[in-house]
């Protein structure tokens, strides 16, 4: 059941340009997403609905979501949250309940009807805006969670 959902950083067909010089139908815009939903997540508590917009343009469908490693200073403890970057609060949504949660219902819609026409149905762009060690294992364990989509 690979190939419903994708994640990539970048994704570039083999072929970029034919000898007329245009581009490549495969790389136009619509030829194989919707929308390009860049910087699809809240920021200091506006635009919530961002994602919903996203989604109800269909699919298949690009999300970008920006990643920042938080630590909370009373208690120490840190997490991965949606965020464009500094300041920040520790009130930011995360990747789990904004956005992989949110398209449960899509991807699971998908893996149970079988159409693989138009997979994936979802690429996910990650945005590391923090470098740390332990961000990078906390987002790759939570990618863990949902590697059988």
């Amino acid at each position: 059941m690979a190939g419903l959902f994708f994640l990539a950083a970048v994704a570039l067909p083999r072929k970029t340009s034919t000898l007329k010089g245009q581009g490549s139908p495969e790389i136009l815009p619509g030829s194989r997403v919707l929308l390009d939903a860049h910087n699809c997540y809240p920021y200091h508590g506006k635009w919530s609905d961002r994602i919903e917009r996203a989604l109800g343009s269909g699919v298949p469908l690009a999300i970008e979501q920006d990643l920042f490693w938080y630590t909370d200073k009373q208690s120490g403890k840190s997490w991965s949250i949606l965020s464009h970057g500094k300041p920040v609060s520790g009130n930011e949504p995360t990747l789990r309940t904004y956005f992989f949660e949110r398209i449960r219902p899509i991807i699971e819609r998908g893996l149970r009807d079988g159409n693989h026409g138009g997979w994936p149905l979802l690429s996910l762009s990650l945005y590391f805006k923090s470098n740390e060690p332990e961000h990078d294992a906390a987002v790759w364990a939570l990618l863990g969670e949902y590697e059988s989509w």
